[in-house]
């Protein structure tokens, strides 16, 4: 129960303190206010824009380094290192077809 009337007090503190208090407006607050916005906002989208430069040339150096990488140690297949003798299917069964043929 002491939770609420001591919100209550400062309730009517808080509102008594605002009635109270007289705010003066002045124009060369706000441009003050503007220009520290403004200088933030370049700031942070200059910070923005270098990230993505840095990203980009990042993954590009990664993925030049890959590809170097495979290229490199990709073992190299000579083609006159290794004969492989294939004999040719029609060769291979002619002679039987003519013995099957002189049979009939």
């Amino acid at each position: 129960m002491s939770n609420l009337e001591d919100d209550d007090g400062l309730k009517q503190f808080f509102s008594k303190v605002a009635k109270q208090h007289n705010i003066n407006y002045d124009e060369r607050d706000w441009q003050k206010m503007e220009k520290m916005l403004d200088a933030e906002n370049a700031r942070v989208a200059s910070l923005r824009s270098t990230r993505w430069k840095a990203a980009a040339i990042g993954f590009g150096l990664l993925s030049l380094s890959l590809l170097v990488y495979f290229f490199v140690t990709m073992p190299q297949a000579s083609p006159s290192s290794e004969k492989i003798e294939v004999e040719k299917p029609a060769q291979a069964v002619a002679p039987n077809v003519n013995r099957y043929l002189a049979m009939i």
